[in-house]
Order: structure tokens, then sequence, then C-alpha cells
């Protein structure tokens, strides 16, 4: 006989999804039949033809109001078989969108195959869902007061999976989210993995002392022995992770004249220990950064003679070096340092400055003082006037033109500048630019001098020249020269002649003679002597005719 045996065989794996709907919700199902059993549920809810969410379960949901779409299951078996699904949805219109209800994590996390220390530890964290919630927001942290949160994780599902966690201590709490709002955070729960050590005791005595303007020493005690290391806390937030046994630590980098509060946590795999006391400590007063000096204040100006010009002013800083004088833009003088005053020479008579001072030091210079202006004393004779002598020479100009004298040593008598004249001759006396006639005198000339005009419109000049030597004296005239703007005439005085340059451009073209000019007394005397002669022929001649009227 033949003996049968009846196999059991499975059918082809297949995959039921559907769609209800709540208020303001779609709520999906998935269902898989056949195959090898030991389904897992991958969930594409936008429809972008990516699996978004891996092993997300049977059920997922879609919150809000008029809303419509396609969503995509696909559901794998034990033996990798895969089989997908889609279906289309189409919530209800809603005027109102309510906030969700509390979202409370109720049961216990599984702890799945713990093995301490071999990175394979891993656990599920589930929680039963709310229907009004679109995502929910997991946090993660060693303490249960979550002082600290370590991880944030936000998922539309309501489970989440942990692997290869290192040993310690886990605190887990979650919330419900949707446009509405949030929902409190859930009841705390604890996943322990490995072998549970006790968290390290507090750090005490925790001190800050100042080192610099940018760093503080923090010193504490280690009263433990478990720690894996310290945390610190500067102004509330970590700023390093100290290794294990250490007693300090210099916090580098700050600012100065700041203060700075610190607290200290040890920690190991179970977690951190309460915080330490807490420190304050405040880095050294900022340095004093050197400056440049402050702007002399009060600067003025004036003149003091036909060359100089005294400047004045308020010394307002301290700490300068010197002082800096500018007359017309350009540094004339660099003069040290708490001077007020300073005189500039050397200046051309009856002429406008404009001066400002600057302070400086090794770390630069004051901005410019305010300026001040000052003019030169006018051009004009400052010595008495000479006694007269028999010595002299004298020149006569009538105008359009402009007289001077020059004598050997490069002296000069005459106009400088728009309205100024210079008297620099020993001996010498100018009657002045609008005097008419213009007249040059030099008493006992101690050399040669020469006489010169300067023609400044088109006229008709005339310039006398006097030499007196001892009681004798002799005076050419040169009368009633044409001359146009610029013709320059140039005589020597005593000199009978002179050069004529018409055009100015500094060639003498021509030569010109003076008349020798005979004092009038001479002149009178000649006249007389003429007059006298005159009456003695005329009495002759009477006396002549009367004998020959006798005959």
């Amino acid at each position: 006989s033949t003996d049968f045996v009846n196999y059991a065989i499975n059918p082809e794996l297949s995959l039921d999804l559907s769609v209800k709907y709540g208020d303001g919700v779609a709520i999906f199902t998935a269902e898989g039949q056949g195959g090898g059993e030991d389904y897992t549920y991958d969930w594409d809810l936008d429809n972008n033809g990516t699996y978004e969410m891996l092993d997300g379960g049977q059920e997922q949901r879609i919150y809000g109001y008029d809303q419509q779409g396609t969503v995509n299951a696909r559901v794998t078996d034990a033996c990798l078989n895969e089989v997908e699904e889609s279906i289309q949805y189409n919530i209800p219109e809603e005027v109102i969108v309510d906030p969700p209800t509390l979202v409370i994590a109720k049961g216990i996390f599984e702890l799945d195959g713990v093995t301490p220390h071999d990175g394979s530890s891993s656990y599920l964290v589930m929680w039963y869902p709310d229907n009004m919630a679109d995502s929910y927001t997991i946090q993660e942290s060693h303490t249960e007061d979550f002082a600290i949160i370590t991880n944030e994780f936000i998922t539309v599902g309501t489970r989440k999976k942990f692997t290869n966690m290192p040993d310690g201590t886990y605190y887990y709490r979650v919330m419900g989210c949707n446009d509405a709002g949030c929902t409190a955070w859930s009841d705390t729960m604890a996943a322990i993995v490995g072998v549970l050590i006790d968290a390290p005791n507090t750090p005490t005595n925790l001190t800050a002392t100042t080192l610099s303007e940018s760093s503080i020493l923090l010193d504490w005690n280690d009263i433990s022995d478990n720690e894996e290391g310290f945390k610190l806390y500067r102004n509330g937030a970590e700023i390093a992770d100290i290794p294990a046994d250490s007693v300090s630590y210099v916090d580098t980098g700050l600012a100065c004249s700041t203060s700075y509060t610190y607290i200290l946590r040890a920690y190991n795999a179970s977690g951190l220990s309460p915080v330490s006391n807490m420190a304050t400590g405040t880095t050294e007063d900022c340095e004093v950064m050197p400056t440049p000096p402050v702007s002399p204040t009060g600067v003025s100006a004036i003149g003091i003679s036909q060359t100089e010009v005294e400047i004045s002013w308020t010394d307002a800083s301290s700490d300068e070096t010197g002082f800096r004088i500018f007359r017309d833009g350009t540094q004339i003088a660099d003069i040290p340092t708490n001077m007020t005053s300073y005189t500039d020479t050397g200046l051309e008579c009856g002429t406008v400055h404009s001066y400002y001072v600057l302070s400086y030091n090794n770390y630069g210079q004051s901005a410019p003082s305010s300026t001040a202006d000052a003019t030169t004393q006018e051009c004009q004779q400052t010595t008495t006037t000479p006694p007269a002598s028999e010595n002299y020479v004298q020149a006569t100009l009538h105008s359009p033109a402009y007289l001077h004298a020059l004598d050997a040593l490069g002296r000069h008598i005459g106009r400088i500048g728009e309205d100024s004249v210079e008297i620099a001759i020993p001996g010498g006396i100018y009657s002045g630019l609008d005097s008419e006639p213009q007249v040059i005198t030099i008493y006992n000339p101690q050399s040669e001098v020469q006489f010169y005009f300067e023609a400044y419109e088109e006229g008709t000049v005339t310039l006398d020249v006097e030499a007196s030597e001892n009681g004798q004296t002799e005076t050419y005239t040169f009368k009633d020269l044409n001359v146009q703007n610029g013709t320059v005439f140039l005589v020597n005085a005593g000199a009978a002649s002179g050069q004529l340059d018409l055009d100015g451009d500094g060639e003498y073209e021509q030569s010109i003679s003076g008349i020798m000019v005979v004092e009038e007394e001479e002149e009178s005397k000649t006249m007389m002597y003429v007059a006298l002669v005159a009456v003695i022929v005329l009495i002759a001649l009477a006396a002549v005719y009367l004998t020959r009227k006798r005959e």
C-alpha cells in the first residue's frame, strides 16, 4: 500500500487596502493575506512614488478637511514577497478644525534582545493613536526631567524603532500635533539597555577664578568614581565635554569685563548627575586702547609784522607728543608738546593766510582744529624819513606807470603785490602809488641806483631823473614817451640816456636820450645878465646917435 502525506500550501500573497472616514480624517487599513505571513507594511501617503514610511503598521491616517488624493501601500512577507495596492480618498469638507485630544503613551516599551556593549540593542517605542493628530513628536533624554533633550523625532506613525542603542537609561515622551496645535506631553517611559549602573554623583564646590581679559578657570571636587566625563555649561548652554577624573577647566575666548555663570554635571551611560552649585566669574576689565590726542581748541592768528603771524591755541590734551602747524593747507612746523603758540616768519607783507593746528602722539593725530585767518601788516615805510642831504638821487614820474628804484645790492623801492609798496633801500622815500606825480628820493645812496617804470596802460609818460652831489645837480627829462601796457623804461641815476622795452618782453629795443634841465635860478641870472647887456648896448647906441646929431 501507499501512504500519502498532505502538505499545506500557502495561497499567493495578496493585499487588501481599504479606507473609511471620520470627522476630518481618512483611515487606511492594509491587510496581507497568504504568502509567508509575518507581514511588514510600507506606506506612500503622498503618492510620490516613494515609500517614506517603512514598517508603518497596518493602519495610517490622513487628517484634514476637503482633501483628496491617492495612497499607496506595500506588504512584504517573511519570504520577501511583495504586493502593492493603491486607493483613492476624498475627505469631506468641514469648516472648523478642532485641536487634537491628549495623546498618552500607554503600555510598556518592549525591549528586544538587549545585550550590553555589543552594539545590537534595540527596542520599540509604541503609543495609542489620537484620531485628530496629523503627526507625533517624540523626545529622548537621559534624565527623567528632560532637562537636556538628546534626540527629537517627528513621525506620522504610532511607533518608533531604536536600534544599536548604547548601554544606558533612555526616557521618552510623545505629543500629537495637527494644523490647530499640539497636545500636552504624554506620560514618561524609560528604557534600560545593558547592565544598569548608577548615575554619577554631582561634582561639588565648583568655583570660577578670573585669569585674564578672555579666560576664566573652573575648579571642582570630583566625588564620583564612575563618571565617563563632565559636561560644563556657561550661561545655560553646554560649552565643553571634559574627560573623566578632571578637576579643572579653562574657559577661553571670552569677552573682557563680562560676567559668566557656570554649572557642571557628571555623566555616564546611565545619564547625567544633578547639576552642581552655580559659580560666577568675571573676566578682567578691558584694556583701554590708546587713542590719538584731543584736538587743540581756541586757535587764533594775528599778523604782528609785515613778514610774521603769531598763532596761539589752547592745549586740550594731556597725552600729545607734539603739534603740527598748517598754513593754507600745508604743514609748516612740528613743535614740542605743551606749546601753545608759534610764530610763522618769512611771509610777504599784506598777505592773508589761514592756519589750523593738530596734536599727535604714537597712536595717531587728532582731527584738525578750527581755522584762523591772519593778514601780515601792510607793505609801507617803517623807518623815519631820512634827513635832507646835498647828496641824493631822485626820479619824478607822471602816470600812467609805476615808478621803481633798484640799487646795486638788489634792494628795491616801489610797488609789490596788488596795492602794496616796498622801501628797502636805506635813505629812500616813496610818495606812494596814488600820488601824482610819483616821486622816489634816495639820500646818500650807497651804490649806483637805477630808476625804471612799468606802464599799466597806453599813454604818454614823462620821467625826470635828478642827481645831486656836493651841491652840484644835474637833471634830465625824458618827456612825452609814448608807451603801451607793459612798456618798461630803465635809466641810471645821473645818466643822459635810458633804454626802452616797448612791448615788455625783456628786450630793450631803443635808446632814449634825455634833455638836461637848467635850474630856474640860473635861467633868471642869465636873463638878468642878457637884459643888462641889452640896456648897456641901448645906452651906447643912444650916445652915438646924440653925438652924430650934434655934429
